[in-house]
């Protein structure tokens, strides 16, 4: 079967035992996500609701035959069966798993919004990709990722290289 979709998603977790979380997401997509190209795990600092433990996150380029909204579906499927229940917005979880990227797709709708509508704001987001693919471009936006980057602040945001691949 062929994979013809590239897609970059962003995966966190800040509860239990953060790093084993992204290892055990990471594995569960690859059933439906191919060529996976990882970038190395950062410390982070939490962005919107403050009162809560600090992340690891990641990135991951990949392959996938699903839909954005199927491929949506699937990540919610992964981040309940490991866990993850909704209590304050923005609050803790288990696993916490974003597309960022989805082809060159711009998306607005109820259930997605592509580019992720946030995704120029957040470190956790912004680094790891420039390390696995520096020269990457925005398409929507019409700039390249290092160039918004540049250009944003991250209101006291930090990031640390928690372990490299």
């Amino acid at each position: 079967m062929r994979y013809h979709n590239r897609v970059l998603l962003s995966l966190g977790s800040n509860r239990h035992n953060r790093e084993y979380n992204l290892i055990k997401a990471v594995t569960i997509l690859k059933k439906n996500v191919t060529s996976i190209k990882k970038s190395s795990i950062y410390l982070s600092s939490p962005v919107d609701y403050k009162k809560q433990n600090n992340f690891l996150n990641m990135t991951i380029i990949g392959s996938t035959r699903l839909a954005p909204l199927a491929l949506l579906h699937f990540l919610k499927q992964i981040e309940k069966k490991m866990g993850r229940v909704k209590t304050v917005a923005q609050g803790p979880r288990i696993i916490d798993i974003d597309i960022i990227f989805f082809n060159k797709l711009e998306v607005k709708s109820p259930d997605l919004i592509l580019p992720h509508a946030a995704y120029y704001n957040r470190l956790f987001v912004l680094i790891p990709l420039l390390e696995i693919a520096p020269a990457w471009v925005d398409l929507v936006k019409n700039k390249k990722v290092q160039t918004i980057k540049e250009q944003n602040c991250f209101n006291g945001q930090y990031l640390h290289l928690y372990k490299t691949r």
